[in-house]
């Protein structure tokens, strides 16, 4: 939907004025592409004790190109416990984390991602999973995005008729600038389910289904802003 919101009329002239105004064009699109962020977590006294815990896990996270895989990042750091006095610690020993985020166009894959990593926790080990839900990819974006810019164009020719038909004046674009890009959610296309954080901290837990979420409408809105000469 588009809305006209500022119409500000400036005399330049005797014989002249400027028109500036903004508009707001938007379209609406399925989202394309389901992601998770994905942390583990290990603790242990030694350094090779905590790799190890971590190896098999690890292993897999390399090997697997069933979905994609990016934001990787890993850490190892000692821990300390804290006397009364910031000086007085002592060591405890060591915990590695390991985060990213695992996304794919085919929302069975990212099931069954789920579904194998999340086999790999342990007491020693701990897998959590955040924010599960379906997003429009940057590819879709842009698509969108070079869309609308061109939408707002053609608009902006048509109106130069518009203003010459009703006024009985000539008018040429003088300045067509991007205001803001910004994109929000729309209505669900299925029954709502929500998916905010699951901690796997025991093998319970494991045998419990993985509710995947419903895919929504996006829309995509482009506020531009114009200015006319017009005699």
């Amino acid at each position: 939907m588009k809305k006209l919101f500022v119409l500000i009329l400036l005399t330049t002239c005797v014989f002249g004025y400027e028109l500036s105004f903004d508009r707001q064009f938007s379209k609406d699109v399925i989202k394309d592409e389901i992601r998770v962020q994905i942390s583990i977590s290990a603790d242990s006294q030694t350094k090779q004790k905590l790799l190890d815990n971590m190896k098999e896990v690890l292993k897999f996270i390399k090997n697997d190109k069933t979905v994609k895989q990016t934001n990787y990042t890993q850490t190892i750091s000692p821990k300390y416990e804290y006397g009364f006095f910031v000086k007085n610690r002592q060591f405890t020993g060591y915990q590695g984390r390991v985060s990213f985020l695992a996304s794919s166009k085919d929302e069975k894959k990212i099931q069954n991602y789920i579904e194998k990593i999340i086999k790999f926790n342990t007491k020693e080990l701990k897998i959590s999973l955040y924010g599960l839900g379906w997003v429009a990819s940057k590819k879709q974006q842009s698509k969108i995005k070079d869309q609308l810019i061109f939408d707002s164009i053609m608009w902006a020719k048509q109106h130069i008729e518009v203003l010459k038909n009703k006024t009985n004046s000539k008018c040429k674009i003088s300045n067509i600038s991007t205001k803001q890009f910004s994109n929000k959610f729309r209505e669900s296309l299925e029954p709502n389910s929500s998916y905010s954080k699951k901690r796997y901290s025991d093998k319970n837990t494991l045998n419990d289904s993985i509710v995947m979420p419903s895919r929504q409408l996006q829309s995509i809105y482009l506020n531009m802003f114009y200015i006319f000469e017009c005699k």
